[in-house]
């Protein structure tokens, strides 16, 4: 459950907050797990390595905001405006995102497994279902049991990620780059994977039913060949 803010509270918070951030006397890291900051403004803000665990960020706008190595495990993100968003590094487990706009966002080495917030609590994944991460940077993110359902993926950067057991179902990944990215058991029933770098990907037990494949037909040509040729194919 999260709870109320006075405003000059957390406009004292957010001060001393930038002060940590940079360094400067008188800083402190923000404290605003389960606070409600639903529908605020606050684009460019600094929250690096801020605690947001549990808090509501709903429909907030947080655009070319830096929140890199925070702690956002289990954060309502939905309908946010993520534009640019600076999450490298961060927690974000079990983190909400339906429906946000992630275009150009940097989630570079952010840890999206399923999380739980106490031994007894029910384990909930990060949901990205509908969200629109056009153009974003998910290089080595570890994205394990996520929710990419229809999710915009066009041209993004997701090179060396972890996308193991994910739901791409519907998803748009075209012209996204995949390379050394592992997608062992994803459902990509119906997904758009038209001219996606394929390159040292794994895709064990993976399915594909309905799928916009094109590439992923040319990758396993040139793989089978290349195996052909080295005297291994099977």
């Amino acid at each position: 459950m999260t709870a109320d803010i006075d405003s000059q509270a957390l406009v004292t918070i957010l001060r001393e907050h930038a002060r940590f951030a940079e360094g400067r006397p008188g800083g402190r890291r923000a404290d605003l797990h389960d606070v409600d900051l639903s529908g605020l403004r606050l684009p460019g803000i600094n929250l690096r390595q801020a605690k947001l665990t549990g808090a509501n960020l709903a429909n907030i706008d947080l655009a070319t905001a830096d929140l890199s190595d925070a702690d956002l495990f289990g954060v309502d993100l939905a309908g946010a405006n993520l534009t640019r968003t600076n999450f490298e590094g961060a927690d974000l487990r079990g983190a909400k995102f339906t429906g946000a706009t992630l275009k150009g966002a940097n989630l570079a080495g952010a840890d999206m497994r399923p999380g739980k917030a106490s031994m007894d609590a029910k384990e909930s994944k990060t949901d990205l279902s509908g969200a629109d991460l056009e153009g974003s940077i998910l290089r080595k993110a570890r994205m394990l049991f996520a929710n990419l359902a229809r999710a915009n993926l066009k041209n993004v950067d997701a090179s060396g990620a972890d996308f193991d057991s994910v739901d791409f179902e519907e998803a748009d990944l075209s012209m996204a780059n995949l390379s050394g990215a592992r997608l062992d058991s994803a459902d990509l029933t119906a997904a758009n994977l038209s001219f996606a770098n394929l390159e040292r990907v794994s895709m064990m037990g993976s399915r594909f039913r309905g799928a916009v494949r094109r590439c992923v037909d040319r990758w396993w040509r040139r793989r089978r060949s290349a195996a052909w040729h080295s005297g291994v194919a099977r």
